[in-house]
């Protein structure tokens, strides 16, 4: 069985992306020569240049049919207002956030890949949970590439009327395309950090060694100390221990009850390297932040934007008796889709959300334990604290949190939207 990694759902998701004009995400990171870790990605001149011309190639049409809708030169069928307001969110969220994902990507994926690699040595990442997790992931990317061209289809064989409806279609499906890939990559690194938590935790919970190395070697492939050659030479010098096989025990906590550990320095070890790793995984948390946070809120500009756009023309279609059923029922699957959409990454963010919090809870469980040795305890204590300030969460920019609360704030504002559209357009 082939190692991986990190799994092999990038070569899907790589597939999607060059299909989108990103860059290609590498399957590993680049160990540096020297202080710095090298990143950076190498874009073909074929790929950059596909890039550009299907920016300008959106930019083009999209203002071709503002232009030919407001000043009535040429009539669009089935084309409203609402359809004008929505292809110009769409499609320009998407172009910004094609250009600002492929910079992002070229400045961080280098350092992200190689904290990911570290870290799953460390934490002995066994191939069957990533086949696992790999097989669960291209099913469900899969189904979500096989329902969007089903329903690209669809409006290509209802809306294309005419050579201007045609682009229109064309257009509003590649700003669709674009944001779809953002978030297919988005939602599988959250995904990663969910599943090494869920590791972690279960490592937090059994006398279990996991991959010990020597501290100096350790920092500095996370990135959590850099040493120069000319200073702090001796700075943690001292080698991780390497407990032997024979000695090890296998005891796990359950309830209030726990085998003590023959060594306590194997469980002062065993503490402080869980420590690196979840400081490890913040890191990482931070880096999916800073190069998705942006993008992830036009996102849910634009999602808010389709939805409300959509239950605005199928209210009108229903309160003006008119138009076919195909034009009510079309919009009505491109709605669930959405929200499907955005139910999965608000979902997922809250599940690794939830389970970094429960590291907090199981530590506190552990101190329960009367038999720990003090050092333990003080380990325990210090992991703790950093468990309260160094949160797993993932924002839209800073603006605000991304779980299961917002899905509320999001359906709400849709509500009181609409209701200002209907009450508007009975005024006018």
């Amino acid at each position: 069985m082939k190692s991986t990694n990190i799994n092999s759902t990038f070569d899907l998701i790589n597939t999607l992306s060059k299909v989108a004009g990103f860059p290609f995400l590498p399957k590993e990171g680049r160990k540096g020569s020297g202080k710095k870790l090298s990143c950076g990605i190498k874009s073909s001149p074929f790929l950059l240049f596909y890039n550009c011309s299907l920016i300008i190639f959106l930019i083009l049409i999209t203002s071709c049919l503002i232009y030919f809708h407001f000043i009535h030169i040429i009539e669009l069928e089935f084309i409203e207002d609402i359809h004008i307001f929505q292809i110009s969110i769409t499609v320009s969220t998407g172009i910004i956030n094609l250009i600002i994902t492929s910079l992002k990507l070229r400045n961080n994926i280098y350092i992200m890949i190689n904290k990911m690699s570290v870290l799953d040595n460390l934490l002995k990442t066994d191939n069957k949970m990533k086949l696992k997790y790999t097989h669960m992931s291209r099913k469900k990317i899969i189904f979500s590439v096989i329902a969007f061209i089903i329903l690209v289809l669809c409006d290509f064989l209802i809306f294309t009327k005419g050579s201007l409806s045609f682009a229109y279609v064309l257009d509003i499906d590649l700003g669709l395309y674009i944001h779809m890939v953002i978030l297919m990559q988005y939602v599988y690194f959250v995904c990663y950090i969910r599943e090494r938590l869920v590791l972690l935790n279960s490592y937090i919970m059994t006398s279990k060694t996991i991959n010990v190395t020597s501290r100096k070697t350790l920092f500095s492939e996370l990135g959590i100390i850099q040493f120069d050659k000319t200073n702090c030479e001796t700075f943690l010098s001292d080698e991780f221990i390497f407990p032997s096989e024979e000695k090890q025990t296998n005891a796990i906590i359950s309830g209030a009850s726990f085998t003590y550990f023959e060594y306590f320095k194997r469980q002062k070890l065993h503490f402080q390297l869980l420590r690196v790793a979840q400081e490890s995984l913040c890191d990482i948390c931070s880096i999916i932040n800073d190069m998705y946070g942006f993008q992830i809120l036009l996102l849910f500009i634009t999602i808010f934007t389709e939805l409300t756009s959509n239950f605005y023309y199928q209210i009108l279609c229903i309160a003006s008796f008119y138009g076919e059923n195909s034009l009510l029922i079309l919009p009505s699957i491109w709605t669930m889709f959405y929200f499907t959409l955005i139910f999965v990454s608000t979902v997922v963010c809250h599940l690794a959300s939830e389970e970094g919090n429960r590291s907090g809870v199981l530590l506190h469980r552990i101190l329960l334990i009367p038999e720990l040795h003090s050092e333990t305890v003080s380990e325990i204590k210090l992991f703790l604290h950093q468990v309260k300030y160094r949160k797993i969460k993932f924002t839209a920019w800073d603006i605000f949190t991304i779980n299961l609360k917002i899905l509320g704030s999001i359906a709400g504002a849709a509500i009181t939207v609409l209701v200002i559209l209907v009450q508007f357009h009975k005024i006018v």
